[in-house]
């Protein structure tokens, strides 16, 4: 995805010579902290519409699911809407604090709250929530850096920049290791490790474009990535985002899309439950 990359120099039989020996600081690691910082920064306010395929496989066969998304962010603030079919099908969001799930096709409509960090996959037992918003804005590759905490390297192909951090958002996960474009510096491939090293979960990003930000020349507009995949290893669970005119000016945000007390006037939930930590 988003293959850039360094292009090897080839020698008379057809191989690639090796790279040489690079060290962390060649890697500039302060950098690409400022750059991540800078465009995490800018995308705090975010909106767009788009589509979602989720595809499910196991013992039994296969499974393929498409909505029309809408998502909106503010900050820690995070909600997004799914319709299939022009009908409502699910709502997920996030105050900051807590953040929930309004199944919208069960009868009656089933309301999940769960506290801010935790995946939900356990709690609801369904592969569309094997991630919450903390997790979908690791994976997106929208969250600052810390410098203090990072080690990068090239990645074993010499292809990436492979940059990893301790993570404590990710509920069951550990550690998250990012591959940079060399040239660009922004991600192409995300992993998220649980506490052995294991692989959770997987993203690619791709179609990188500068959208519109609130108050910024267009020289300084944040690359965002407008397609994202995210998938276990073995292929079980297979999510793939495509997002249409993304915007991080805040211009469509409001307060009732993160409030979980007018929202439950509005869908009127039947069963309502708590998952705590």
């Amino acid at each position: 995805m988003l293959a850039l990359g360094l292009f090897a120099v080839l020698i008379g039989s057809g191989c690639q010579a090796p790279r040489a020996a690079v060290s962390e600081q060649d890697i500039d690691l302060a950098d690409f902290v400022q750059q991540q910082t800078s465009r995490a920064g800018l995308l705090r306010l975010l909106e767009s519409g788009g589509t979602i395929e989720i595809r499910t496989k196991d013992e039994d066969g296969s499974d393929f699911q498409d909505c029309a998304l809408e998502l909106w962010r503010d900050g820690e603030r995070f909600a997004l809407r799914l319709r299939k079919l022009g009908e409502r099908f699910l709502w997920v969001g996030s105050n900051g604090v807590d953040w929930w799930v309004f199944e919208l096709t069960a009868d009656p409509v089933r309301l999940v709250v769960l506290p801010s960090g935790g995946d939900g996959q356990q709690a609801l037992g369904s592969e569309l929530l094997l991630f919450g918003p903390d997790q979908l804005l690791q994976l997106a590759g929208l969250q600052p850096v810390a410098l203090e905490t990072a080690v990068a390297r090239w990645s074993d192909d010499d292809s990436q920049i492979r940059v990893e951090f301790p993570t404590t958002d990710g509920g069951s996960w550990s550690r998250m290791v990012w591959y940079l474009d060399p040239e660009t510096r922004l991600p192409e491939r995300i992993e998220a490790l649980d506490a052995e090293g294991t692989v959770v979960l997987e993203s690619a990003l791709d179609n990188y474009e500068p959208i519109r930000a609130r108050d910024q020349p267009v020289g300084n507009w944040p690359q965002f990535p407008r397609k994202l995949r995210v998938r276990t290893p073995d292929g079980a669970i297979d999510v793939r985002l495509f997002f249409n005119r993304p915007g991080a000016t805040g211009s469509k945000l409001r307060d009732a899309l993160f409030d979980l007390d007018l929202l439950m006037k509005t869908f009127k939930p039947g069963i309502i439950e708590y998952v705590k930590k």
